[in-house]
């Protein structure tokens, strides 16, 4: 699967994400982006580390996002 990028820079690194909120269509934030995993053999986003407050963490697997914008989309 392919994830849009829209509205980026064309000189993005995977820091560019880090912090940037994760929204889901209907608008509800979940967290913010933690880590963003990338395959090392085909360097294709495999998914994301979410944080949501009182520490916890996730992963949420390319299958579920939708977009990278300034707010990443799932």
């Amino acid at each position: 699967m392919s994830v849009k990028l829209e509205g980026m820079p064309a000189n993005l690194t995977t820091d560019s994400f880090t912090g940037k909120k994760v929204i889901d269509r209907e608008g509800i934030e979940y967290g913010k982006v933690k880590h963003i995993h990338i395959n090392q053999d085909t360097l294709v986003v495999s998914g994301v580390t979410i944080h949501k407050v009182f520490n916890k963490d996730y992963f949420l697997s390319e299958d579920y996002i939708d977009k990278f914008s300034e707010k990443l989309y799932f």
